[in-house]
């Protein structure tokens, strides 16, 4: 069963599933039981009683014959010890046997999955009566631990004292139940402890010392010491159950009792939810019991997020694309001076290799953002709407593969508001190729239409040793067959129109302006077969593009 508390953020549920979580989940059980006595050998019932009215009615005739009457005790005695001896060998012929079965059933798995992402180190805002009661379920009167004022603790912290405080008897009080499997995540899911007696409990940096739940506790308060978060840049609450199922589901050796859910509810993954992406595990996903402890108050925070960006995901070399970006947020209306700039990393060299570590975005030869052009400052509207950032830019110098983050930085009197830190990044993946477009122009005259697209076509380069991106050929139909074609650098002058498969479909992009189509080849018979491989230049991909003329 999946819990339905998952993906929700409720501050009030966090006291109550302290509480009451651990009595929900199922007890381990050590069972004897003895069956009935049964005769294996024994006739049938009627044949007993056949046998038992043959037996007394022999021994009454047999002291009925006897001469000398001994007393009556004494014959009920002798009775009795002679029915008895011959029960005796009766029940021996009888086979009797009994079924004693004794079986134990061995602690299953509890695994316990704690969010360590940097939206954990979030400092929530309570009201006074869930405050009250989150004071009264981590730190109880009279406990070891001292009960602070107010209820000044990130997440991360509430979640350590509930499994360390007392003594950390919540953990003891499971442990006693089941095998606990210790879980980290954010972006991965990563193992940090256990008390299976056959493998040792392991924590960051080497093996722990102690009894199980010592190690588990020495885990979480490294983790509670850890000044910065430890995960990642995003946090895949779906992703980490994924793994709990396919590792635990279906195994006898690893039988799974459930999973305990320690965070903020908020899967910033860019995938399904939880709950949706566990479908695709099929019938399995229904055997994952899963309870959530939730933490913060969503009715409370404040947040500020990128909520998309549009980009283009191929571009050619000296490309300057534009990446539009929009903010949303809660609890910041009217903030000014909200920075968004672009932080970008090749992660692909130009022939799509991983780099063995991803390269910045500084340096001169690999990129260029322009000061002005690659950062903003907007102000942000209302809540839950939309805030446009002006297009931010960047010229890619090098081919590969980039990764393109958006980051917004809230000003410094807002920032240690926003509750979810993480979803203030978002990425994009851009190609970048050094490829040159090849481009065909054709036109009845030399309009100006045409005319102005055949100079910007095949213009030379102001700069020296610039590439050139386009290679392109021009046919206009009433040219004076004694002088050459307009063309590109690179490309020789069309002596005809193109009319084979092979040379329509070498162009990446024709321009089609006032032509006679009727003309195109020597014949309208070949004319109309120049147009039905046009026609399926377009249906496979190729780019066609229509100037209107005044003629046709």
């Amino acid at each position: 069963m999946i819990g339905v508390a998952i993906g929700g953020i409720d501050a009030s549920h966090v006291a109550g599933s302290f509480a009451t979580s651990d009595g929900a989940l199922a007890v381990v059980e050590r069972l004897v039981s003895e069956g009935p006595i049964r005769w294996s050998g024994a006739p049938p019932a009627w044949v007993c009683v056949v046998l038992a009215a043959a037996l007394l009615l022999g021994i009454r005739a047999i002291y009925r014959r006897e001469r000398v009457r001994p007393r009556p005790a004494v014959r009920v005695l002798l009775v009795t010890l002679r029915l008895a001896a011959i029960a005796a060998v009766a029940l021996a012929f009888f086979q009797p046997t009994r079924e004693i079965v004794s079986r134990i059933e061995e602690k299953s798995r509890l695994v316990l999955l704690i969010d360590t992402s940097a939206s954990m180190t979030t400092k929530d805002r309570y009201r006074p009566e869930t405050e009250r009661a989150l004071l009264a379920a981590l730190w109880p009167e009279g406990g070891p631990d001292r009960r602070p004022a107010l209820l000044d603790h990130a997440r991360r912290d509430l979640v350590i004292a509930a499994l360390c405080g007392r003594d950390a008897a919540f953990l003891r009080s499971l442990d006693e139940r089941f095998d606990l499997d210790v879980f980290a995540f954010d972006q991965d899911l990563r193992p940090v402890a256990s008390t299976v007696p056959t493998t040792p409990a392991v924590a960051a940096g080497g093996a722990a010392q102690g009894p199980p739940v010592d190690a588990i506790v020495e885990v979480a308060k490294a983790i509670r010491a850890m000044k910065e978060p430890s995960g990642g840049e995003r946090t895949d609450l779906a992703g980490a159950l994924r793994s709990v199922a396919r590792e635990y589901l279906g195994r006898d050796d690893r039988r799974l009792a459930g999973v305990l859910v320690f965070s903020d509810g908020r899967d910033t993954s860019g995938g399904p939810p939880p709950a949706e992406s566990l479908v695709t595990l099929g019938k399995s996903a229904t055997e994952l019991s899963t309870t959530a402890i939730a933490l913060g108050d969503p009715s409370l925070a404040h947040n500020l997020r990128v909520d998309r960006i549009r980009a283009k995901d191929v571009i050619l070399v000296e490309d300057e694309p534009s990446f539009q970006a929009e903010l949303r947020h809660t609890g910041f209306a009217g903030v000014r001076g909200v920075e968004v700039r672009l932080e970008i990393r090749q992660i692909r060299d130009a022939n799509d290799a991983a780099l063995a570590s991803p390269r910045d975005f500084t340096a001169p030869d690999k990129g260029w953002i322009e000061p002005g052009k690659g950062a903003a400052l907007v102000t942000l509207g209302p809540d839950d709407v939309a805030t446009a950032v002006p297009p931010l830019r960047a010229t890619f110098r090098e081919a590969g593969t980039y990764d393109v983050a958006v980051v917004a930085r809230l000003p410094a009197p807002f920032a240690s508001q926003d509750a979810f830190a993480e979803d203030n990044t978002k990425h994009v993946t851009i190609r970048v190729k050094d490829t040159k477009i090849r481009v065909l122009l054709a036109d009845d005259v030399l309009r100006n239409d045409s005319w102005f697209l055949k100079n910007i076509l095949i213009r030379t380069t102001n700069h020296r040793g610039d590439p050139r991106r386009v290679q392109s050929q021009v046919w206009i139909q009433q040219f004076d067959r004694e002088v050459p074609q307009p063309h590109g650098p690179g490309v020789p002058a069309l002596r005809a129109f193109p009319s084979t498969r092979q040379e329509i479909f070498s162009y990446d992009v024709i321009i089609l302006g006032d032509i006679d189509w009727r003309r195109l080849a020597s014949d309208e018979q070949k004319s109309r077969a120049i147009l039905q491989l046009m026609k399926e230049f377009a249906a496979e991909g190729g780019g066609i593009a229509f100037v209107a003329g005044t003629e046709r």
